[in-house]
């Protein structure tokens, strides 16, 4: 495979993976949708936000997308989107509390983490707001397990590739880890008296969590806060049934005073399956936007040609130029409309050429790439 590859101009194999999140080269290629720009919107005002697609149709390449913005437009980004749920958990266990108490969980670890790359910040807290963050890492960290722990810092996407260092440096027992954490941010001082604990220990606080952890947020100089909801049809509750994915998710879906809440932008990617339930669910379009992902033949014949530059370092642009000089089969386009509207795919598809290629090739692979492409039409036999 690798000989092929490096005869055809590539560096690496562009059809390796079908999933966006282990695309390290993703920015290179990725073809927005029209609305793309509306969904991502302004995170000094962020607004709730709703992308339906087919499987594979590239949902998660726009949350990837979003996350790599979040350094450049100032914003803390939070991707909510592993779904590790306890033995016995059952859909009707899904309450908007439930959902509330992991937003807030993820939040407090990118506030603490965002602490740790500026301890000196924590003096720009308020009394009020140095309460919350200590009550916060301690009512919904604590009990967490390493493994849990260590998902939930993979969950705050801005910290990036920090992430792994943060984790390296937050690494063993979660209950000691939080009291060091606290003492090195000089919250451990800070006072919550019973009266305090006691407000803030019911679940009708959370509401009231999400409008201060988001305030401290700001305060720590960033824009706002992302929480881009994915992958809710990827568990074992969820994977064959989409009624059951969107029983799953209704409750934060439809809570408006939670999407509109100030400074915190919720993005929800979720299967298209969904939208006749999605419909029929109270979900209010006229307050929260709802886009459609369709691809043309037109933007997927783009995104072969992104990908195919991005991996050959721009000695390649299309499939054509992969064949024979004197193949005349528009080989792109017939690839593009095959796939049917789905990138996925798409790449699946030019995977498998790719490997009937290396099947019934032998020593030729050596040549010149000019001297060994093989005809279109040979090349797409198994497709």
């Amino acid at each position: 495979m690798n000989r092929l590859l490096e005869c055809l101009g590539f560096h690496s194999d562009p059809f390796a993976s079908t999933n966006a999140d282990d695309e390290p080269q993703l920015a290179d290629y990725f073809v927005p949708p029209p609305y793309f720009a509306a969904v991502q919107g302004d995170p000094r005002h962020p607004r709730p936000d709703v992308v339906l697609a087919p499987r594979g149709g590239g949902k998660t390449a726009q949350k990837r997308m979003i996350e790599q913005a979040s350094g450049p437009q100032n914003f803390m980004c939070i991707a909510y989107d592993r779904f590790d749920l306890p033995a016995g958990f059952e859909i009707a266990d899904a309450t908007w509390e439930y959902h509330a108490g992991q937003v807030c969980r993820l939040i407090t670890v990118g506030i603490l983490a965002a602490l740790e790359d500026d301890p000196d910040a924590v003096e720009n807290l308020d009394e009020q707001q140095k309460r919350i963050v200590k009550f916060c890492a301690q009512r919904f960290l604590s009990d967490l397990s390493a493994d849990e722990f260590q998902a939930a810092v993979k969950g705050v996407k801005s910290l990036g590739d920090r992430a792994k260092d943060v984790w390296a440096k937050w690494g063993g027992p979660i209950a000691g880890l939080i009291d060091a954490v606290l003492d090195r941010l000089k919250l451990r001082a800070v006072n919550l008296d019973g009266a305090f604990e006691m407000e803030m220990g019911g679940d009708e606080s959370f509401r009231y969590l999400l409008d201060r952890l988001s305030g401290v947020v700001r305060t720590l100089g960033l824009n706002s806060v992302f929480v881009l909801v994915d992958r809710v049809d990827e568990f074992a509750l969820t994977a064959t049934d989409a009624s059951n994915a969107f029983a799953f998710i209704r409750p934060l879906l439809i809570d408006l005073p939670t999407l509109e809440q100030d400074g915190i932008g919720f993005k929800f990617f979720l299967w298209d399956a969904m939208e006749d339930a999605f419909q029929g669910s109270g979900v209010r379009g006229d307050r929260v936007s709802v886009h459609s992902l369709q691809w043309s033949t037109e933007d997927l014949k783009l995104m072969i040609s992104q990908r195919l530059k991005a991996f050959s370092d721009g000695r390649v642009g299309s499939l054509k130029e992969l064949m024979c000089d004197s193949t005349d089969l528009d080989v792109d386009t017939l690839a593009a409309f095959l796939a049917a509207g789905s990138p996925r795919d798409l790449i699946r598809l030019m995977a498998r050429v790719v490997a009937e290629e290396t099947r019934v090739s032998d020593d030729k692979t050596t040549r010149p790439a000019s001297r060994q492409r093989r005809s279109g039409a040979a090349l797409l036999r198994s497709a």
